[in-house]
């Protein structure tokens, strides 16, 4: 038996299907096809000893049904309420909030500004000399 065919075999004969003699016999001469089968063997091991975890979508898909119903952790609740409050009491805060004082300052600086432009237009005064 050629190696190329006995390495495809190997798989199959670790599932429990029948390998026949000629595999067993082709391992005893083949040295690399052995070593090529160990490391199957490891790897079915290694495999074996993980745990067995079905995706998400596999309980509907092979209909096992859950242990528990699902819940959403109640952190997760605490969290988003605890961010709608302070949220709310910001912005409850800036809008009840009095206003600074350079706030104030700044607001009758505009108004003052606004007062003399408003009475330079009306006297006709321009920065250029000239009138629009």
């Amino acid at each position: 038996m050629e190696c190329e065919t006995v390495r495809t075999r190997l798989a199959e004969s670790l599932t429990g299907a029948s390998s026949g003699d000629a595999l067993a016999e082709h391992l005893e001469v083949c040295a690399d096809c052995a070593t090529h089968f160990d490391g199957l063997k490891d790897l079915d091991r290694r495999l074996d000893a993980l745990p067995a975890i079905l995706p998400r979508f596999a309980e509907a898909e092979i209909r096992i049904l859950p242990t528990q119903p699902h819940r959403p952790p109640l952190a997760g609740f605490a969290a988003a309420a605890l961010a709608a409050v302070a949220v709310l009491s910001v912005t409850a805060f800036y809008l009840i909030r009095p206003p600074a004082p350079a706030e104030d300052r700044l607001a009758s600086r505009v108004e003052s500004l606004l007062t003399a432009l408003v009475a330079a237009e009306g006297s006709g005064a321009t920065r250029s000399g000239w009138r629009s």
